[in-house]
């Protein structure tokens, strides 16, 4: 006759919800996102959350080649900032908008020498939820929707071998035994 050890079970309860989290990515649900361009001596940042919309009022700070800011400020209300550089060099620029949001862009150099004359694009603020992320959260939801279901059929079918022990006056060993026969 199959016995479960009780004592099993709250470890692997834990253990499989500490794997479970231990699988999980960051999380991307409000991501900032940000991007540059040059045209001249012009550059201009935008920033924008992972939803689409802009950062307004993020804290932007541009920094040059050794370290020393060349330019910062605060995003306007479609999450531009734009100013002027006085020279082409290598270029960090920090974005922060707060609760843990920060971007930090990279731009070499010799991309700073490549000027174009032509209009600055606007970034594309689409959403991009990988199909990947959908699925582990589906997957998620759907495990632990199969332990609560478990867990209930569980506790209803000992209530089940009570009741069928109390009525008919057998030792519940004999009810589970039985169960399993039949």
């Amino acid at each position: 006759m199959f016995h479960r050890d009780r004592s099993l079970i709250p470890p692997a309860l834990l253990l499989s919800v500490a794997a479970l989290l231990g699988m999980t990515g960051p999380a991307g649900a409000h991501r900032l996102d940000a991007q540059a361009f040059l045209k001249g001596n012009e550059l201009q940042v935008e920033a924008w959350f992972s939803s689409g919309e802009p950062a307004r009022g993020a804290r932007i700070e541009i920094y040059g080649a050794d370290g020393r800011v060349v330019a910062d400020g605060r995003l306007d209300d479609n999450g531009i900032f734009t100013c002027s550089l006085e020279r082409a060099e290598a270029l960090r620029i920090v974005v922060e908008a707060g609760a843990d949001h920060r971007k930090e862009l990279l731009i070499s150099a010799a991309d700073m020498l490549q000027k174009s004359s032509e209009p600055v694009p606007l970034a594309d603020h689409s959403s991009s939820v990988p199909v990947k992320d959908i699925l582990i959260g589906v997957s998620f939801l759907l495990a632990l929707a199969a332990f609560v279901l478990n867990y209930r059929n569980s506790q209803k079918i000992r209530k089940l071998r009570a009741q069928l022990a109390k009525d008919y006056e057998v030792p519940i060993k004999t009810v589970s035994g039985a169960m399993r026969e039949s």
